[in-house]
């Protein structure tokens, strides 16, 4: 609600405003949301995002950005998006020739805290010997209930060839271990986040530390890296470093289930290299309460003049294949 609540209130502020709703959903402040949106413009639209079933919404979003190009100016706030939802958006709007800005909320904090972490970690290894599996605190959600893909983000090129995995690692260990029955890549790419901030840096050691007995039982063929969780400049060339050095002879496969900011990179890369396949991993279910606090750190902004232009200027400058 941060950046919403900051900006002037006047129906005429907004041409069009579109409220993406999730479904299903235990929780959800739609209600507050459509009001801070009623007060700055007089049309609004509601589409359902069905994340266990994504493609309906997909189809519904293209058809309602038909005349995108209307608009002089798109903003985007992702701030309580879904990465699967980012992703979707951005490449939806991949034609889009005018000013498009993409809008980020930071927390003040969120969960799981450390001291929590800590007790998750001290239960399981006191359990150690047990063959019963101890799932850990989770980011927003536990368990793995199925991988989903929609028409828009595949990709058919060298589908019977070996495949090169990049995922990105959460709180919730067991979307990677699915990932990796589902798919069985030959090569694999990690990418962890990391945070300057003093009192968020743990989570770095955290997430690997939930993820040592997948990293060890791949270490022959996987790499562990490291991008700070804003820095989505640093993961867009980490995955065009990753494209050149396997598109010739694997096939590359995204999944996104990381920081926002870094799936707002999986989107542009993958606009800018089509071949490139998402698989997305849809958790069981989800923990809202306590997710994060009401209390902001930062507003981050990434604009682009004229989203398709800069984009195929990117792609020339990054030797991509549009």
């Amino acid at each position: 609600m941060s950046w919403i609540r900051r900006q002037p209130i006047s129906q005429d502020l907004f041409s069009e405003v579109l409220i993406c709703k999730y479904s299903p959903s235990k929780r959800s402040r739609y209600e507050e949301v459509y009001s801070e949106v009623a007060r700055r413009t007089k049309n609004i639209h509601t589409l359902i995002f069905n994340r266990y079933n994504p493609t309906p919404f997909e189809q519904e979003f293209g058809v309602n950005i038909h005349n995108i190009n209307d608009y002089d100016e798109i903003i985007l706030d992702i701030s309580v998006m879904s990465k699967l939802l980012i992703i979707i958006i951005i490449n939806s709007l991949k034609n889009y020739m005018k000013k498009l800005r993409i809008i980020y909320t930071e927390p003040l904090s969120w969960s799981p805290c450390k001291e929590r972490f800590d007790f998750e970690i001290e239960n399981r290894e006191s359990k150690n010997g047990s063959k019963e599996f101890i799932p850990f605190i989770t980011l927003s959600s536990v368990g793995i209930y199925d991988i989903v893909k929609t028409p828009g983000l595949s990709s058919i090129v060298m589908q019977n060839c070996p495949a090169h995995l990049v995922a990105f690692l959460s709180f919730n260990q067991q979307l990677i271990s699915g990932l990796f029955r589902d798919l069985s890549p030959e090569q694999v790419t990690l990418i962890n986040s990391c945070s300057t901030r003093k009192t968020e840096t743990w989570r770095k050691n955290a997430t690997e530390r939930i993820h040592q007995e997948i990293i060890q039982s791949m270490k022959s063929c996987l790499k562990l890296e490291t991008i700070q969780f804003t820095d989505y400049k640093g993961v867009f060339e980490k995955l065009v470093e990753i494209y050149h050095s396997t598109y010739y002879s694997k096939r590359m496969i995204l999944a996104p289930i990381g920081c926002k900011l870094h799936a707002v990179s999986c989107a542009l890369i993958k606009i800018c290299c089509p071949d490139i396949h998402v698989e997305y991993p849809i958790p069981d279910s989800y923990m809202f309460d306590g997710y994060s606090t009401p209390e902001i750190f930062k507003i981050h902004q990434i604009e682009f003049i004229s989203f398709k232009n800069d984009l195929d200027e990117v792609s020339i400058q990054y030797n991509l294949n549009m």
